[in-house]
């Protein structure tokens, strides 16, 4: 990545404060639901340090961008991952929380809809928001890409640490964020996945 701030510095910024945001959906979820993750909490934070806020040219260490905003994919994603699972297995119903991502997807979908997109603008789409590593880690990989589909292959699974045991709950949460996002966004397209290859496809 760059030595100075630019647009891709921000875009990613985006993307952690949009974890920032499902992860405080998430406690939120759990409050309401009975299920006490003030303990959870706290030893995220003393293990992975607490959510940013701010402007980024304002908190950004400008002599090191890209370990700040490494350290800061590693604290979200780390806490993001310790509490959900904390609160799945103090009762939290998994359906709950795939409804949760599904909306916040079809929310940010709504946002960019367009009768016309073609499947390569919806995962250009889907990955402005999504938050996978840094640019320069290049996880997913387009495989095909026509008029009517496009299919692309995770070449490298990020997020297995930060979801130990249970990184199939991640994936599945992710799913459900773009399956709603690709609603919101397109009337005419859907989204699927087979292990690491994913596909959007115009219906039929």
């Amino acid at each position: 990545m760059s030595a100075f701030l630019g647009k891709i510095h921000y875009l990613l910024y985006d993307k952690i404060l949009l974890q920032e945001k499902l992860l405080n959906q998430l406690i939120t979820l759990s409050h309401e639901n009975n299920i006490d993750l003030r303990r959870d909490i706290l030893e995220a934070e003393d293990h992975f340090g607490t959510a940013i806020e701010g402007n980024l040219e304002e908190i950004i260490d400008h002599n090191n961008i890209h370990g700040y905003l490494q350290e800061r994919i590693h604290s979200v994603e780390s806490r993001q991952g310790f509490i959900t699972l904390k609160a799945i297995e103090k009762g939290l119903d998994l359906n709950l929380l795939i409804q949760l991502y599904h909306q916040s997807g079809l929310t940010y979908g709504q946002k960019v809809y367009h009768p016309d997109h073609s499947p390569y603008q919806l995962f250009m789409g889907i990955y402005s928001h999504l938050l996978d590593g840094m640019p320069c880690d290049r996880v997913n990989a387009v495989t095909e890409n026509t008029e009517t589909h496009i299919q692309w292959e995770t070449t490298t699974c990020l997020h297995k640490g930060y979801w130990h045991p249970e990184v199939e709950i991640y994936y599945t949460l992710t799913d459900a964020f773009i399956e709603g996002f690709v609603f919101g966004a397109s009337s005419k397209h859907m989204y699927s996945r087979d292990g690491f290859t994913k596909t959007i496809v115009v219906k039929e």
